[in-house]
C-alpha cells in the first residue's frame, strides 16, 4: 500500500485487510490485521515506532486465533461465477469472475503440475547444435567438452530480466563443443552447446 503519509498508507491497508477474504485454506491474512493494528507498528508518532528486524520473535504478543474453516469452504460446484470487488484507481467495482479460479484440486485442473513445454527447456535442435532461445546471461555451465550427456541432461543455465532458463540436452550424445563461460551475453540463436 502506498499513501502520502505513513497514517494515509495504514488506513488504506486496514480497510483492505478488512475487506480481503480468502475461503478453503488458511491463509497469514489475521496475522496481517494484528501488525497493523498494533500500536508499536501504527502509532501516528514516529518516536512511538517500535518495530524493529527482530520484533516479531522477541515482542509481537498478540494472540491469533488459529484457523478452523474446512478446505474447500465456501465453493459451490454449480456457481458458474463469484462476485468480487475490485479496487481500480480508487473506484470500487464488483466484478464477477470464473468461479473456477476459486476452486482447489480436480475442479481447477490443479491436481497435476502441468508439465512445461519442451521448447522452454530444450534449446536448438535435434541435430546437436544447442542455441540460446533468448539474449541472456549465462549463470551455469554444467557440461564441457568430452562429457556424454542423454536426453534432459542439464547443459547450462541462462538468465534474463531475473527468470532462470535451463537448457537441456535434446538427444543422448557426446559434447564436441561449449562455446559459453559462466557471466557471458549471449544473442539469441548464439551457439551455446554442440553435441555428436
Amino acid at each position: 500500500m502506498t499513501g502520502a503519509t505513513h497514517q494515509d498508507a495504514l488506513g488504506k491497508a486496514r480497510r483492505a485487510l478488512s475487506e480481503f477474504e480468502i475461503t478453503g485454506l488458511p491463509t497469514v491474512i489475521p496475522f496481517h490485521r494484528a501488525i497493523v493494528e498494533d500500536p508499536a507498528f501504527s502509532s501516528p508518532n514516529a518516536e512511538d515506532f517500535l518495530v524493529h528486524t527482530r520484533w516479531i520473535e522477541t515482542e509481537f504478543a498478540t494472540e491469533i486465533e488459529p484457523w478452523d474453516g474446512a478446505i474447500e469452504e465456501g465453493f459451490n460446484a454449480g456457481d458458474l461465477h463469484r462476485t468480487v470487488v475490485v479496487e481500480v484507481e480508487g473506484r470500487r467495482l464488483k466484478v464477477g469472475v470464473p468461479s473456477g479460479i476459486f476452486a482447489s484440486g480436480e475442479r481447477a485442473g490443479l491436481d497435476k503440475v502441468p508439465k512445461r513445454a519442451a521448447s522452454l527447456l530444450v534449446g536448438g535442435s535435434a541435430e546437436g547444435t544447442i542455441t540460446s532461445p533468448m539474449q541472456a546471461t549465462v549463470v551455469k555451465v554444467m557440461v564441457e567438452a568430452g562429457a556424454s550427456v542423454v536426453t534432459g541432461d542439464l547443459l547450462c543455465v541462462l538468465e534474463a530480466m531475473k527468470m532462470e532458463q535451463p537448457i537441456m540436452a535434446p538427444k543422448d550424445g557426446n559434447v564436441e563443443a561449449v562455446n559459453i563461460n559462466v557471466g557471458d551475453s549471449v544473442s539469441g540463436g548464439h551457439v551455446l552447446v554442440v553435441l555428436s
